[in-house]
Order: structure tokens, then C-alpha cells, then sequence
């Protein structure tokens, strides 16, 4: 089995792993009564593990189909939910140390309501700080995320790399 192809099982096994283990409901009664913050932060994080995993499957299902572009821009997203994951686990343990209610509501909030183009709601938080965040504690996650990027806009590596290739194999 080539090299790619056992990243691509690896991939499809993750992305399997986490369709069926994805959470349907949240059990309400088995939180605090006296915060909504518990009840928050497990929404969010409930609704990005189905979004990971919505976006998981497809991305590897156009690799499998030599989609790349797509395929890399699904891709693109999963990590940029990851990196909201990880900050979300980083802000719940930053409220355990300091218990700052008001600066953890703040960030529940904008994460539940948040928009950049709805200004009645929170403003969103941006996405390139999230990925930094992550690269802070995991150094090389931005030059990743960098890279993805790439293929996702439609410079050279998105436009020209794969369309050359493309037309190559079509006048063949």
C-alpha cells in the first residue's frame, strides 16, 4: 500500500470514527442549574463535531475521487473548526483557573452568535487568530493551514497548478 493511500485509509478511519460517535442530544438534566456556561460550552461543542464530521467525510470521499481542490478546500475548513475546538478547550480552561463568568460568557456568546455580516449579533472571531492560537501550542499548524489556503484561493496553486495538470492529461 503506497504512502498516500494509507493516509487516506488513516483519514477515512478518523472520519468514520467520528460520524458514529457523534453526539445527538445533550442531556440538560446531567448539568449545573445554576449556570447556563455548562450548557453553552457543551452546545458548541457538539455543533463543531458534527460540523468536523460533515466536513470530514466528503473531503475524504473527493480525495479518494482525485477532487483535490474541493477536496483540499473541505479540508481547509475542518481545520479551521479544529482550531475553534482547541480554543474553546482553551478558553474553559483558562475560566477553571481565574473563573472569570463574565469573560467566558463573552466568548460563549460570540461563539454561539457571531456573524461578519449581521451586526445586530456578536462579531465573529477571526478564523487566522484561532488558527495562531494553535500554532502557539502546536508550531506548524499555520504553515499547514497556510499551505491549504493555497489550493483554496484561486491563485497559482489553486487555479494553475491543478488546471495544468488537467489540461496535460486531456491533450494526452
Amino acid at each position: 500500500m503506497s504512502k498516500n493511500n494509507r493516509i487516506l485509509s488513516e483519514a477515512r478511519r478518523i472520519a468514520d470514527s467520528v460520524a458514529a460517535s457523534l453526539p445527538h442530544t445533550i442531556q440538560i438534566a446531567a448539568l449545573s442549574l445554576n449556570s447556563k456556561l455548562p450548557f453553552k460550552a457543551l452546545s458548541i461543542r457538539e455543533l463543531l463535531i458534527h460540523r468536523v464530521s460533515a466536513l470530514a467525510k466528503p473531503a475524504v470521499d473527493l480525495f479518494e475521487q482525485e477532487q483535490f481542490i474541493p477536496a483540499i478546500v473541505l479540508t481547509r475548513s475542518v481545520a479551521e473548526t479544529v482550531a475553534f475546538l482547541f480554543c474553546l478547550h482553551e478558553r474553559i480552561e483558562r475560566f477553571l483557573n481565574d473563573k472569570d463568568v463574565k469573560a467566558l460568557d463573552d466568548f460563549l456568546m460570540s461563539c454561539l452568535l457571531s456573524s461578519r455580516t449581521q451586526p445586530d449579533l456578536h462579531k465573529a472571531i477571526n478564523v487566522l487568530t484561532l488558527i495562531d492560537r494553535v500554532d502557539k501550542g502546536h508550531p506548524g499548524f499555520r504553515s499547514v493551514y497556510d499551505i491549504l489556503s493555497e489550493y483554496a484561493h484561486p491563485n497559482w496553486s489553486g487555479r494553475s497548478e491543478h488546471s495544468a495538470k488537467s489540461t496535460k492529461n486531456n491533450l494526452n
